[in-house]
């Protein structure tokens, strides 16, 4: 490798890519967002100042809105030859870095390591560094000597830019291709964890024979391409991941629905332990809980694969306009990002989707065969109860008909108390005779009309 390697006018574009709002945010959490983007770019004093106009700059249904205005770049600051450029796309808002390094430097060749010093003064005026969806470092420049091999130049800027640890040239490179004439690298590492966004890197380098100021203008025509580009790559690695999260909770709930349903049917299978009211609105209350977290959860999980549907369409459309639109264009180094990895994205989302509806199948079926042993052996209490007023109600109505012809027969002693008097007695006999043989009558004819 030559150690002496130089580049004319190296740059670096950071695209950076946050969520503005998700389905069913509410007000204060677009609010959150739109305060840590913008906190990239201004202060949190300066942001206050201009809130209100960026606010109205804002368009939900608009797929793009310049979010500056008609201004749309601000600059890093003077000394520095490079700009911020915030945009919304619908949902997201994406911002362009661009950095040159200092105004006074000038056109000639400069050593590789500079990328470093640029890429440092790009974090530097970046406030927060977090981003939601992801990011994308877009190195580029000009050879400044024919001699230079491409692969073997391009190697060294990206171990010279310590862009993430351990860099490894061999194992990081997904693939080579051609862009505005220039060769370009594709880089890409995937996260150690969920809440790390991947670190993906195009390093993009023009031939000698090609002139500057046509590579500038050239560059500057295929920016917002790219930015479409790589906003639908990270969307599909962000709702991938989102997915895995929702994963993990949907396993917990399908555990929590096989436990409840082998409780439900051991209960069940019990001969001399049918369970009691209580136990079964238990068990129905224990439901519903797991489904009101379980049924968002897939429904989440079906839109994560629709989401990347849309996404995997919108890369190959940008993708196949940049290379229409641009000569000396082959983007097929994203293609196996394309044609592979978002694909087995949405398979394995699928797969999930499918496994996980059928705990959501079973959970409706123990809701529903558990409302209906509810609703049967409130039935039956009913059934009990109202036998029981009608018996009490036969005797009763006997034992009141009984005192009367009683006491019309032999009228009793006016100085004897009721309860002693032969009339009550007879009266209360006769009531209770009468019960007894209604519920007699009451259990042989239940007993009959089961064996019909």
């Amino acid at each position: 490798m030559n150690s002496s390697a130089q580049l004319i006018y190296p740059t670096i574009d950071l695209f950076l890519y946050d969520l503005r709002s998700g389905l069913g945010d509410d007000e204060e959490t677009i609010k959150g967002n739109r305060q840590r983007f913008w906190e990239k770019i201004y202060t949190p004093e300066d942001f206050k100042i201009h809130e209100s106009v960026l606010i109205q700059r804002e368009n939900s249904y608009s797929p793009f809105v310049d979010l500056l205005g008609s201004t749309r770049f601000k600059k890093l600051d003077s000394q520095l030859d490079g700009y911020y450029y915030p945009v919304q796309f619908g949902d997201t808002y994406a911002l362009q870095v661009d950095c040159s390094g200092h105004v006074s430097e000038s056109h000639s060749p400069r050593p590789i390591n500079t990328l470093e010093s640029i890429k440092n003064q790009i974090e530097e005026h970046l406030k927060p560094q977090q981003v939601t969806l992801g990011q994308t470092w877009f190195v580029w420049g000009q050879l400044a000597d024919a001699q230079d091999a491409p692969e073997t130049t391009a190697e060294k800027c990206y171990l010279d830019l310590k862009l993430i640890s351990n860099p490894d040239w061999s194992k990081d490179l997904r693939g080579t291709g051609k862009l505005l004439g220039a060769t370009v690298f594709e880089l890409w590492r995937s996260p150690t964890d969920l809440s790390n966004a991947d670190h993906h890197i195009l390093i993009c380098l023009f031939p000698t024979s090609m002139n500057l100021k046509t590579i500038q203008q050239q560059v500057g025509e295929v920016y917002f391409d790219l930015m479409r580009l790589f906003q639908y790559r990270h969307k599909i690695i962000w709702t991938y991941n989102q997915a895995q999260q929702r994963r993990e909770v949907l396993i917990q709930g399908f555990g929590k629905i096989r436990k409840l349903a082998q409780i439900t049917s051991h209960q069940t299978s019990q001969q001399h332990h049918i369970p009691n009211l209580n136990t079964l609105q238990d068990n129905l209350a224990e439901a519903l809980v797991i489904l009101a977290s379980y049924a968002p959860n897939l429904t989440d999980l079906y839109y994560q694969g629709r989401t990347i549907d849309i996404n995997q369409s919108n890369y190959k459309k940008r993708q196949d306009k940049i290379t229409n639109d641009h000569a000396n264009t082959d983007l097929s180094l994203t293609s196996d990002f394309l044609e592979f990895i978002a694909p087995q994205y949405r398979c394995e989302i699928k797969a999930d989707h499918e496994r996980f509806e059928r705990g959501l199948t079973l959970l409706q079926n123990l809701i529903d065969a558990t409302r209906g042993r509810i609703d049967l052996y409130q039935a039956n209490r009913d059934r009990r109860f109202n036998g029981t007023v009608a018996i009490a109600g036969i005797g009763l109505a006997t034992s009141q008909i009984a005192s009367a012809v009683i006491v019309a027969q032999q009228p009793p002693d006016p100085k004897t108390p009721f309860f002693a008097t032969n009339a009550f007695k007879l009266s209360l006999a006769t009531g209770i005779v009468a019960a007894i043989l209604t519920a007699i009558i009451l259990y042989l004819f239940s007993r009959f009309s089961r064996q019909q």
